[in-house]
């Protein structure tokens, strides 16, 4: 345990020194107003600038479970205030305060289709919805980082299903836990994740599953820089048993259509409880050295017109195994389904990864401590019992298609209910 604590400890403090506190700087009534509007909404990390007749406004979204039914809400609630000073509006999205993608609007387009005089096609055609979004710095913006979203604790409870398909003589088995998670939100980018695994019902013969055990504990540290260029590490204790440091690179390409994606993982081995055999688990930590690289390379291409990204891998996974691998994943509002394919030294395995919205689309609005269940339930079913090992960090920033991908928000935007 001591070595996951000192690892984490020492990511943490090299980034908290590059930390500065945050304040608001001078306003006007205007920028109040809409500050006030946004923060009784639930949005975090707002600030806003005006120059000329175009209005900046960047916000963090906790509190919807869908990303675009926000931008929805911020158009509605914002518009209607600054319609008689300003002309054009531009939503910077940010997550844990880093720029995503920003939204253009033309307030004169709204105000049409408010008035029935352009149709929802048209005006969703005309948002211009980039990747290229401009800096946020206190010297910069009239209101910089209201109602923050950093030094903040959330609690979230993910259902985790397992499905053993076609056995012998039980045909269908079952696993289900709930992952209760709490996730510190630190500096820009920077966040704490502490998951535990908690069995309701158990059909699979794996002894040390039956305990209530860590699933995650890590540190991750998310960068943009310049060129469409993410980056995010890792350290901590992951699923699968591995312990270690993850760096992640995505560099975005034709506003976020082409993602070209490298991971690159030093892991050890540990585990709790102690697994020994097929005998009782003893419950105390067991540690391995570091003493295996794994790495991914990666290509996503994403096809407007269909929803559809289409991406291949290839890389060394766990236990000394290559992969080669295809993946078209279709985007259905907030449902995903996705099929895969893969070779291995030991074979070919195909199967289906599914994303399915949890109720409800709206959390309270976040507090300094707030609750809330997981926004998906995420589930993978193979064909073949040709598996490939592979773990978990419990960083999903750079994984969710509807904070990457401009043309698939625009394309959301074009199904959704304006009233």
């Amino acid at each position: 345990m001591r070595k996951i604590v000192y690892l984490i400890l020492s990511v943490i403090f090299f980034f908290g020194n590059q930390g500065k506190t945050q304040i608001n700087t001078g306003y006007n009534a205007l920028h109040t107003s809409v500050a006030n509007q946004m923060v009784a909404e639930g949005f975090q990390s707002i600030s806003i600038k005006q120059e000329g007749t175009t209005f900046f406004l960047a916000y963090e979204n906790r509190v919807y479970r869908y990303e675009v039914a926000a931008i929805k809400k911020i158009i509605q609630l914002v518009t209607p205030l600054i319609k008689a000073e300003a002309t054009e509006l531009i939503i910077i999205t940010q997550r844990q305060q880093i720029p995503v993608f920003s939204t253009t609007l033309v307030l004169a387009d709204y105000l049409d289709f408010q008035a029935k005089n352009m149709p929802l096609e048209q005006f969703i055609s005309r948002l211009k919805i980039t990747q290229a979004v401009e800096s946020i710095s206190r010297k910069d913006w009239a209101i910089y980082n209201n109602n923050s979203g950093k030094y903040k604790l959330e609690f979230v409870i993910e259902p985790d299903l397992n499905l053993a398909l076609g056995g012998h003589p039980d045909a269908i088995q079952h696993q289900f836990n709930l992952l209760p998670a709490a996730n510190i939100y630190l500096w820009k980018g920077a966040k704490f994740k502490f998951q535990a695994i908690l069995p309701i019902s158990n059909e699979l013969p794996i002894p040390e599953e039956t305990f209530v055990r860590p699933g995650i504990l890590s540190f991750h540290q998310e960068i943009r820089l310049p060129a469409n260029l993410f980056a995010g590490v890792s350290a901590g204790y992951f699923t699968n048993y591995r312990y270690g440091t993850v760096l992640d690179l995505t560099k975005y390409f034709f506003n976020g259509d082409l993602a070209i994606r490298g991971h690159l993982g030093y892991t050890g081995y540990a585990s709790y409880p102690k697994r020994l055999g097929v005998d009782e688990p003893e419950k105390i930590w067991q540690y391995g050295d570091f003493d295996y690289v794994d790495y991914k390379i990666g290509m996503d291409y994403f096809i407007a017109k269909w929803n559809l990204k289409v991406g291949v891998d290839y890389g060394k996974v766990l236990f000394h195994r290559n992969i080669a691998q295809l993946h078209i994943t279709q985007q259905f509002k907030e449902l995903s389904f996705g099929l895969f394919g893969f070779k291995t030294q030991s074979g070919y395995n195909y199967g289906v990864d599914l994303k399915i919205p949890i109720f409800p689309k709206k959390y309270w609005k976040p507090k300094t401590i707030s609750i809330k269940p997981e926004s998906h339930l995420k589930y993978t079913y193979y064909t073949t019992q040709n598996y490939v090992s592979q773990y978990e960090t419990g960083n999903d920033f750079m994984l969710d298609n509807q904070y990457f991908t401009p043309a698939l928000i625009q394309n959301l935007l074009a199904r959704e209910t304006w009233d």
